[in-house]
């Protein structure tokens, strides 16, 4: 294709897909003239999403793909391929893998992405865990027409469904205005003394007085024998 493009100016694609489960070709996708902005542009979806569609279209046509089982399995394929797409296209990347059980910690919170308006009735789960062909086609349905769709998460919307989740992102705490100050630190003020204490510590102060020997008298005040008699007392000038 590459050199018709480069000899004719012809923009062109190719498409190709299984027509039996035992086929070993599998299905691709080529072109020349960049035509992958075709799909976006005009179809909203990307060239490997074409691809999955028209694999899906091809098994549904198969003889053995007339039963309800056979049936329900390519719808399941489907819807998986159509979520797993629209995730990895709002992300902009390419291996991010579906969580179901764990939706809201690995994708909402981590990706900060929803898939919004899931239809109602219908339990949030792998399509695969639908076992009823109208289930799987009400869901198939609403991806398709956009009804179903993934968006970005607010600020607001992020935040509350961490806080839900319980792994809501730590508050970096508001800097002091005192910061890299030393604080003024108070002298220490002893507390003021009880009443009822004071009783005790003038007991104590006069217990301790009592057991001091009493020290020698001057001998300004040492009696005379008169005096031990019954005399008056000479008292000696110092």
């Amino acid at each position: 294709m590459a050199n018709l493009h480069e000899r004719t100016g012809a923009t062109l694609f190719l498409v190709s897909a299984r027509d039996s489960v035992n086929d070993t070709l599998a299905p691709a996708f080529g072109d020349a003239g960049n035509t992958s902005a075709f799909f976006l542009e005009h179809l909203d979806m990307t060239a490997n999403e074409f691809i999955r569609k028209f694999q899906s279209w091809c098994d549904a046509r198969r003889d053995d793909s007339k039963s309800k089982g056979s049936l329900l399995r390519v719808l399941q394929l489907e819807c998986r391929c159509l979520i797993s797409e629209g995730l990895n296209r709002i992300l902009k990347r390419k291996n991010i893998v579906m969580a179901y059980e764990n939706y809201e910690s690995q994708i909402m919170v981590r990706h900060k992405v929803q898939l919004r308006a899931w239809p109602a009735g219908l339990k949030f789960t792998s399509p695969h865990n639908l076992h009823t062909i109208a289930e799987v086609q009400r869901l198939r349905d609403a991806l398709v027409s956009g009804a179903c769709t993934w968006v970005m998460l607010s600020a607001d919307e992020h935040t509350a469904i961490s806080e839900k989740v319980g792994e809501a992102p730590k508050k970096k705490r508001k800097p002091r205005k005192d910061k890299g100050t030393k604080k003024a630190t108070a002298a220490a003020v002893p507390e003021p003394e009880s009443d009822a204490a004071r009783p005790r510590k003038r007991a104590r102060k006069s217990a301790i007085a009592s057991q001091i020997p009493p020290g020698p008298r001057s001998a300004s005040v040492v009696p005379s024998s008169d005096e031990s008699e019954g005399g008056e007392v000479d008292i000696v000038p110092s």
